[in-house]
């Protein structure tokens, strides 16, 4: 009985060694909260070189590039998200970027998640109900934007609201105020 309970408990491993090596590397927590009903989030962040492809199929130079998993729930038993991936340095131009969801938990919430340029002073949400929601941003660690200098010039965010009224659009301000970008959904 124990011989069968330790071969179950290594299958098991194995089994979670091999779905994670499929994924991306993310070692390092950046932001992290509760949603509305207390679950547990997490924007954890990687960064690799990769092989570019050129347009003839051929390798090309590396490349550097971060990739973003934004998660919800215990990581070792429910949890669920999606990946984001760009390419460093972070283009000077680049204003913000939002994904929402719906059923993410088993809670009557949703969420928009994404990052923006560190400029941003404020990011609004324009709701379906005709409502604003202002969208909270979190610095990454210093320790992390130390080594990884690039972190600097992002704020991320994990907004919850109640499942039912959604974003429309949302709107990337500065600190004067003025209008940096709207991205509709």
């Amino acid at each position: 009985m124990r011989r069968a309970a330790a071969l179950a408990t290594v299958l098991a491993l194995l089994l979670a060694a091999m779905a994670g090596a499929d994924r991306p590397r993310t070692p390092f927590v950046v932001a992290h909260g509760k949603s509305l009903y207390g679950v547990a989030w997490r924007i954890r962040m990687g960064e690799e070189a990769v092989r570019s492809i050129r347009p003839n199929g051929s390798p090309g130079p590396r490349v550097r590039q971060a990739t973003l998993w934004f998660s919800i729930g215990d990581p070792h038993e429910s949890e669920a998200g999606y990946f984001s991936t760009f390419p460093l340095p972070v283009p000077r131009t680049f204003v913000f970027h939002a994904n929402k969801g719906s059923d993410v938990d088993e809670f009557p919430e949703s969420d928009t998640s994404g990052y923006a340029n560190r400029r941003v002073a404020s990011l609004v949400a324009t709701m379906g109900d005709g409502s604003s929601l202002a969208f909270t941003t979190q610095l990454p660690p210093k320790r992390l934007s130390d080594r990884h200098r690039w972190l600097g010039r992002l704020r991320f965010f994990d907004q919850f609201y109640p499942a039912g009224v959604e974003p429309t659009s949302i709107a990337a301000y500065d600190r004067a105020g003025k209008l940096l970008e709207r991205q509709p959904f």
